[in-house]
């Protein structure tokens, strides 16, 4: 008989990355175990900060539907509201927690929802806020194990405040094992936390057979970027990489942005004389389909943990340029990293360049293991820390 799982995710909508790596791994995790539940913790704008926001053109953080299905897995979406004095505080005190201020309300939906999660033999929690805390506490609750994954900018962001640390050190220590998606994120957690830890390298990556009927595309657009539009991923950037290279290249060029965020209006603003196809969010199918039908694709982010679309990008034999920040050494090769410094939309331009002037064959596309193997031998080190009483 398999062991029971119940998941606890944190996701703002379906078609962000991070859904799609979390959902990619309960696919896999299905294999292995019984899913018993799965609850998505997020974060949803009050009224008053929607109108705030609206205001000053950032995007919004809407309520979800109470439940989602997929392939199979049934999800449970509990919201926690986000006030408009919560953004004001975190403005005015930079030592503000928004996240130490919804502790409460986390540790009070474990009291109301534990009885829900008693058949279950074991906990999996995806991101460090507010779904590794919430594991914790159910943890403690229904004294079961729980078991966490981080996938970059939850372990990135909580770096830079004494609070978080503090909260995310308790997460690490007490859970059963810590899974990180790529070897840099883990050095990373080492360096904040010390090794208190039991880390393991769960590196991110994509199931098999999603990209099987993707690999032959015509090439319609010479340059494309697919990601949140926001600064973290080096979305401000875009514009001026595009006009550079197209007044380098001296000819016009068909781009593709795929995503939404709050960099989106300056960015059509700025591009009246680009021909920019701003695709809004997208299902991940037409995604993989820009993406292969791409000649090359970028990612100038600021910080990562190892991102799914440059694996997705590696998979499809569609180039992929990125800045050299968190795990993406790991899956491109050298020659097409960009350093993060002040060179960095010439080294862009020079890289792009070459791949639109002599096509894909100079590029090293390096080998990658898909999530199904990868999975399988994070169960090994679960089933490993059960037995052993962890």
């Amino acid at each position: 008989m398999k062991n029971k799982a119940s998941i606890i995710c944190h996701f703002q909508t379906i078609t962000s990355g991070l859904f799609l790596s979390t959902h990619d791994r309960n696919i896999c995790l299905k294999k292995n175990y019984e899913i018993h539940k799965v609850c998505n913790l997020y974060f949803y704008d009050s009224f008053l900060l929607m109108i705030v926001k609206k205001l000053f053109g950032k995007s919004l953080n809407k309520r979800m539907k109470k439940f989602l299905s997929k392939d199979g897995i049934d999800y449970e979406n509990i919201p926690i509201k986000k006030k408009l004095i919560h953004v004001m505080l975190e403005k005015i005190f930079p030592d503000f927690n928004f996240y130490n201020s919804v502790e409460k309300k986390i540790s009070s939906l474990v009291t109301t929802m534990h009885n829900d999660f008693t058949q279950s033999n074991l906990i999996m929690s995806h991101w460090l806020f507010p779904s590794s805390f919430f594991a914790m506490k159910l943890s403690e609750k229904i004294n079961k194990p729980f078991f966490t994954t981080f996938h970059g900018s939850d372990i990135n962001m909580f770096k830079k405040n004494k609070v978080n640390i503090k909260v995310a050190e308790r997460i690490l220590r007490k859970a059963s094992v810590n899974f990180f998606v790529s070897s840099a994120l883990l050095k990373t957690a080492n360096e904040i936390f010390g090794y208190k830890f039991n880390g393991y390298v769960s590196k991110n990556s994509i199931l098999k057979d999603s990209i099987q009927t993707f690999k032959k595309q015509k090439k319609i657009y010479d340059v494309c970027y697919i990601g949140n539009l926001l600064p973290i991923k080096g979305a401000d950037r875009l514009i001026k990489i595009f006009h550079d290279l197209q007044s380098s290249t001296n000819k016009s060029l068909k781009i593709a942005v795929v995503g939404e965020g709050e960099c989106k209006k300056e960015m059509v603003l700025a591009s009246k004389e680009l021909n920019i196809n701003f695709t809004g969010s997208m299902p991940r199918e037409k995604c993989l389909e820009i993406l292969a039908s791409s000649k090359v694709a970028i990612l100038p982010s600021r910080d990562e943990g190892l991102p799914l679309i440059a694996i997705e990008s590696i998979a499809l034999k569609t180039p992929m340029i990125c800045t050299n920040v968190g795990g993406c050494q790991e899956i491109i090769h050298k020659s097409w990293l960009v350093e993060n410094n002040s060179d960095l939309i010439n080294q862009f331009i020079k890289k792009i360049s070459a791949i639109l002037l002599f096509g894909d064959s100079k590029y090293e596309f390096q080998n990658i293991n898909f999530l199904d193997e990868v999975i399988a031998e994070d169960v090994k080190v679960m089933q490993s820390n059960l037995r052993d009483g962890n």
